[in-house]
């Protein structure tokens, strides 16, 4: 009995900690700005970052996690994973962008996009980063420009 409820508990705590993310990966912060032609974006928005492909390391492929930033009008963001600001793991990412002039809704009026519809998907984003192995920060610069009417 005592036997099974020592393994129970070792079980719990392994899981737990699995479910926390990253021990022992290698994660590199990054920060940056995004602008929009060049100056402010018209909102604050949201950034997701998704793995296109894994960086190789002696051994094989590291994992992949995707990540997410906030931003305000002014562009600034830092990266989260698993912690908040704590980066991506590296590799290459699809950069999509969300910055809305009107939000989706169930019931509302139809959305409507201050950027163009190419960024909001990551299969059609022209926007990509890739985070190096062995970087503590990666800085990162990206511009949205708009759409030719």
């Amino acid at each position: 009995m005592f036997g099974f409820m020592v393994c129970s508990i070792l079980g719990m705590v392994l899981l737990l900690g699995c479910s926390r993310g990253r021990s022992g990966i290698e994660i590199v912060r990054v920060e940056g700005r995004i602008t929009f032609d060049g100056g402010p974006m018209p909102a604050a928005g949201t950034l997701r970052f998704l793995p296109r492909s894994q960086a190789a390391n002696g051994s094989g492929s590291r994992p992949t996690r995707p990540g997410s930033a906030q931003f305000e009008t002014d562009g600034r963001f830092r990266v989260t994973s698993w912690e908040p600001g704590d980066g991506l793991v590296p590799g290459t990412y699809a950069v999509s962008v969300e910055c809305w002039q009107t939000p989706p809704t169930m019931d509302g009026p139809p959305a409507v996009s201050h950027v163009p519809s190419t960024h909001l998907a990551a299969a059609t984003t022209p926007l990509e980063i890739v985070v190096p192995i062995g970087e503590k920060v990666v800085q990162v610069d990206l511009n949205i420009e708009r759409a030719s009417e």
